[in-house]
C-alpha cells in the first residue's frame, strides 16, 4: 500500500485567496434547497402547472428552426454492455433483508479508493481530489458495522475509514440526509455524502476549482452506481437536504466542507 504524508487542513486555508473563497461560498449557498417540515405545504419552486412541466422534461432540445436532418446511430455490435448502463434510480428501498457491512466495504474499495500508484477510479482536475466522502448507516438492517457509531469518513489513500462520533441513531441520520422526506425513499441501508473541501478545491485553480470539484462528484457517484449495480444494490442520488443541518449532524465544518450530494443505497422493495 502506498503511504503518503498527510497535509494539515490549515495548509490549504493559508494558500487561499480570501475573496475567491467568499465568492464561491456565497454562490454555493444560492443553490441549496430543501423543504422544511413546517413549510412543506406552502413552498414551491415554480408556478408553472404540472402538465406544462411534464412537456419540458425528458425531451431533446431543438436549436434549429424548421426541418433538421438527423443521422441515426447504427445499432451496437454484439451483446449490449448492460453492466455499463446505469439502472433507474432506486425507489421504495426496503431494509427487511439485512445488508452486511462487507458489501459496503467492497463498494468503497472498488469505486473510491486509490491504487498502489495513488490513482483513483475517477478523474480529478490536477489530481487535487477535493471531495470528502462520508459513509452513513441509515438502517438497523445494515449489520456488521465496525463500530457503534453510524458515521465514518473515507480515507481513500489509506483505504481506511475514520470513525466520526456523532451519537445519532439511524432514524435521525436518514431524516436529516433526506431533508425530512424519507417517506419518498423507503428505508435505504446506507448513504454516501459527498462534500467539497472548499479550501482544497480553490487553492490552485481558484474559481475553476469549484467546477472541477462538481465534475468530480458526478464521476464519483456514477462510479458508485455502477459498482452498486454489480453488487445487486439500488441507488438514488439526492440533493434535497439542508446543508447546515447535514453538516451539524455529521460533525463537519460547514464553511470548509460543503455537502453537495447524498447517494442512498439498499435493496429494492419486493412488495
Amino acid at each position: 500500500m502506498t503511504t503518503l504524508a498527510e497535509v494539515p487542513h490549515q495548509r490549504f486555508t493559508e494558500a487561499l485567496d480570501d475573496d475567491v473563497y467568499m465568492d464561491v461560498l456565497a454562490f454555493h449557498a444560492k443553490g441549496t434547497y430543501a423543504l422544511s417540515p413546517g413549510t412543506m405545504e406552502r413552498a414551491h419552486l415554480t408556478l408553472m402547472p404540472e402538465e406544462n412541466l411534464k412537456a419540458l422534461i425528458g425531451k431533446d432540445v431543438s436549436f434549429v428552426s424548421g426541418l433538421s436532418v438527423d443521422v441515426p446511430l447504427p445499432p451496437a455490435e454484439g451483446p449490449p454492455e448492460q453492466a455499463l448502463r446505469r439502472k433507474p434510480s432506486g425507489r421504495n428501498f426496503d431494509d427487511r433483508t439485512e445488508l452486511n457491512f462487507s458489501v459496503v466495504a467492497h463498494l468503497l474499495r472498488e469505486a473510491l479508493t486509490a491504487d498502489a500508484s495513488g490513482r483513483r477510479a475517477y478523474p480529478s482536475g490536477g489530481a487535487l481530489y477535493p471531495v470528502e466522502t462520508y459513509v452513513v448507516r441509515t438502517s438497523q438492517g445494515s449489520i456488521g458495522w465496525p463500530n457503534q457509531e453510524n458515521v465514518m469518513r473515507l480515507r481513500p489513500m489509506a483505504a481506511a475509514l475514520e470513525i466520526i462520533e456523532t451519537g445519532h441513531d439511524t432514524d435521525i441520520l436518514l431524516s436529516t440526509l433526506s431533508g425530512f422526506e424519507s417517506e419518498y425513499l423507503g428505508r435505504p441501508h446506507f448513504a454516501l455524502v459527498y462534500a467539497i473541501h472548499l479550501d482544497r478545491a480553490l487553492f490552485k485553480y481558484e474559481y475553476r476549482g469549484y467546477r472541477l470539484a462538481m465534475m468530480e462528484i458526478g464521476s464519483m457517484y456514477q462510479m458508485c452506481a455502477l459498482h452498486a449495480k454489480k453488487l445487486g444494490l439500488e441507488n438514488r442520488v439526492w440533493a434535497g437536504f439542508h446543508d447546515h443541518l447535514v453538516s451539524k449532524t455529521l460533525g463537519i465544518a460547514p464553511t470548509h466542507l460543503l455537502p453537495c450530494v447524498v447517494q442512498f443505497f439498499g435493496r429494492g422493495s419486493t412488495a
